[in-house]
């Protein structure tokens, strides 16, 4: 079977950096034949041809999109320019595609519920297609439509749809997708690049480091992480440092720096800005920070677990089916700085005691998570699919 999979953004975060161990599960175990289309060449291609997958790069627009601004101005901005995209890539579509052997192509994978590219080829080449739901839209990153009716169009253009979670799915159920189209897959990481074992200095230090990765964006949640810190005792503070990682919007990375500095806390905190080996990354952290306002699925929360992290995370989104408060990891109410200090001080009580948590959670996401697990419901739902 030949499968197009249309990606969105880059291999850094997200979408892409989720599917892209799945489609190497499928080609090396299930024999899947992939091609890969980004919208401008990017590491994803570069992957892609270390792998020896058929890749190209060809403009389309996006559907939706969302803000990570505060700013009115700024969202309006990028919205406006969104915009224009949008309508520019409605026509450009019908004279920009790559050169595939349309004739070859079994199934079309949409990778991101923003684009419709997808769709449009699907229709044309008379192709099923699959859509890849991956966010809550509104919720999460403020979405706005461009598309006209947008919810009927995407019943109408494709009648299959993956969600990563079943909060996700319940979500745009309520938008108005056919629940009976979806079916739920979690995303799947490769176990087999995370370690238990930490590295030498990690070791030697008698510091607790904590880390908090991930874009970083007031959904993200990192202010609630530097106002926590700021309130935790002084004993506790001395015991820990915290380590951002992720490219930064400039105006939100000011109003963190405004934050450490009034609460003092400069010794406590550093940006160390995106890192490509985050799992190599991981081995020196005993705890790991998700606070995000509402996680469509969690792929760092997985990466965390994988690596034997105690497990923080905001009770949102499918941070609630990925871990089990108490037992795989530790659960905060959303936005309450305090509380996610108390559970801060906790976290470091139980590294001190023996990170027995961590190595559960460890066991549960391997169990549960693996690219091999999320491969093989991929290929048995394209299976089905198939035989309609």
């Amino acid at each position: 079977m030949k499968v197009l999979y249309i990606a969105s953004g880059d291999a850094k975060y997200g979408a892409s950096k989720a599917i892209m161990p799945i489609i190497k599960k499928l080609k090396d175990e299930k024999k899947i034949t992939p091609v890969v289309v980004t919208k401008k060449h990017n590491e994803f291609n570069d992957y892609c041809d270390a792998q020896k997958i058929e890749n190209y790069s060809c403009f389309y627009n996006d559907i939706m999109a969302g803000s990570p601004y505060n700013s009115k101005i700024l969202g309006t901005m990028k919205h406006i320019v969104k915009y224009m995209l949008f309508m520019a890539g409605s026509i450009i579509k019908y004279f920009n595609e790559p050169n595939i052997d349309w004739k070859s192509i079994d199934l079309i994978h949409v990778n991101h519920n923003r684009i419709d590219i997808g769709y449009y080829w699907a229709k044309k080449y008379k192709i099923p297609c699959i859509c890849h739901i991956r966010e809550f839209g509104q919720e999460d990153y403020n979405v706005v439509y461009y598309k006209r009716n947008c919810i009927e169009y995407m019943n109408d253009a494709c009648q299959n749809f993956i969600a990563i979670s079943d909060a996700v799915k319940d979500s745009w159920v309520k938008k108005g997708i056919k629940s009976d189209s979806i079916e739920v897959i979690y995303d799947g990481v490769d176990s087999t690049q995370y370690s238990y074992e930490k590295d030498e200095k990690s070791k030697a230090k008698k510091i607790i480091n904590i880390t908090m990765v991930g874009h970083i964006q007031p959904n993200k949640g990192q202010h609630i992480l530097i106002d926590a810190v700021g309130k935790l005792p002084k004993e506790t503070r001395e015991q820990i440092h915290v380590d951002f990682i992720g490219e930064a919007y400039d105006e939100y990375m000011k109003e963190l720096r405004r934050s450490i500095k009034v609460h003092g806390i400069e010794e406590n905190i550093s940006f160390l800005g995106y890192i490509s080996d985050v799992n190599e990354k991981l081995k020196k952290y005993d705890i790991g920070v998700n606070a995000s306002k509402s996680e469509g699925f969690g792929l760092i929360t997985v990466e965390y677990m994988m690596a034997g992290l105690i497990v923080i995370a905001s009770d949102t989104g499918a941070n609630l089916e990925i871990v089990e408060d108490g037992a795989t990891g530790i659960l905060y109410r959303y936005g309450d700085a305090q509380e996610l200090a108390d559970k801060l001080s906790q976290a470091v009580e139980l590294c001190v005691r023996g990170n027995g948590m961590g190595i559960k959670a460890r066991k549960d996401a391997i169990k549960k998570f693996d690219a091999n697990v999320a491969a093989d419901k991929v290929y048995f739902y394209y299976m089905k699919m198939m035989r309609k």
